[in-house]
């Protein structure tokens, strides 16, 4: 998009490729801005944009900061999500992981006003230590991390792993996969859902702790919630 230009979508508006927004301004009226590649915001700022929805790779730069509306990764493949500049910070409102799996792009602040997962669907951090958003999220699908990846909780954060959902925190003996706290202690984690756990760690969580709640299925052994470190 050219420097100082305005997009305004007033109705649907579907891009089978990729999308590059990397300058201007864009508003939105209701439509939906529905891209079928990789979407990336770098340098475009919003105000009231549409439902945006992005079956590819979602790369966003902290300018790009949405009041209203939701963000919708909902291809079935796998693709990143993730800010612009590795170890940066995405400052988006409403956040729906709608089906596939989002493998986190790098380490990254997410801000969000709103966040959940979909059954069927799946955040992915790998090896990467993720902020998630200061808010109470109850997600419905899967969310995961591998050897020294690192689920960041600020002290405002709580997790509940639906019934629907699947944790996965498989680490190494000497590399944990974490949940951990960021700003503070605090955090609440509750799991009524499926558990593949090995090597794990849940570190500075809040007074209630972690609860694996009764009707929460473990994962066969070895990966059954055995080798946590809770600290």
């Amino acid at each position: 998009s050219p420097v100082g230009s305005v997009i305004t979508l007033a109705a649907d508006f579907t891009i089978d490729g990729n999308c590059a927004l990397n300058a201007g301004l864009l508003t939105g009226m209701g439509g939906v801005l529905d891209v079928g590649g990789a979407l990336t915001f770098n340098g475009m700022t919003s105000v009231n944009p549409p439902l945006i929805r992005c079956a590819g790779d979602f790369f966003a730069a902290p300018s790009f900061a949405p009041t209203t509306q939701t963000i919708e990764p909902d291809g079935a493949a796998t693709t990143t999500f993730g800010p612009v500049t590795p170890g940066g910070t995405l400052n988006l409102r409403s956040v729906k992981f709608k089906n596939g799996t989002r493998l986190a792009a790098s380490d990254m602040t997410f801000n969000a006003t709103g966040f959940s997962i979909d059954a069927g669907a799946g955040f992915d951090i790998d090896n990467h230590r993720v902020v998630m958003p200061a808010l109470a999220m109850s997600l419905n699908g899967r969310l995961a991390a591998q050897a020294g990846g690192k689920i960041a909780l600020r002290p405002a954060s709580a997790i509940t792993m639906t019934s629907t959902s699947a944790l996965e925190l498989v680490g190494t003996f000497d590399n944990l996969a974490q949940v951990e706290s960021d700003g503070g202690p605090g955090y609440g984690f509750t799991i009524r859902g499926q558990v593949k756990a090995l090597n794990f760690g849940f570190k500075d969580m809040g007074p209630a702790g972690v609860a694996l709640v009764p009707g929460a299925v473990l994962a066969p052994a070895p990966h059954d919630f055995r080798r946590g470190v809770f600290d």
